[in-house]
């Protein structure tokens, strides 16, 4: 039995390198964006982890889509990381929305009250 992988994007740098990263072993089986750390690295400031804060768009546009581009490329799964403020459900649901947009196989939640709306969302 072999375990698989997973890849958690973190840094400002890993969106150029994400074919390097997922083709770098064999039991890479998926990748996660993960915004707080992303948002930190690229010094983007926002309101919550996961939110876009005042910018008149998505500020997590293309490393959203460069996740999902690179991960069917490489046959992996992708899994968008969490929106941080759990006492949010409408923006909860804009950004699932999003997710479910660009081609997220999931999202992950910081809470079990974000569970309904992930579900509502991602998984129709």
């Amino acid at each position: 039995m072999s375990v698989g992988m997973s890849v958690v994007v973190e840094e400002v740098e890993a969106p150029e390198r994400l074919d390097e990263v997922l083709g770098a072993h064999e039991r890479v089986e998926s990748v996660s964006l993960g915004f707080g750390d992303v948002a930190a690295s690229q010094g983007i400031e926002v309101e919550t982890i996961g939110g876009t804060a005042d910018y008149p768009g998505d500020v997590w546009h293309y490393a959203r889509a460069r996740t999902v581009a690179a991960a069917r490329v490489a046959g992996v799964a992708a899994y968008e990381g969490p929106y941080a403020d759990y006492s949010d459900p409408e923006g909860l649901r804009e950004a699932c929305r999003r997710s479910r947009v660009l081609g997220f196989d999931g999202k992950g939640a910081i809470h079990p009250a974000q569970l309904p709306v992930i579900d509502e969302v991602v998984g129709e």
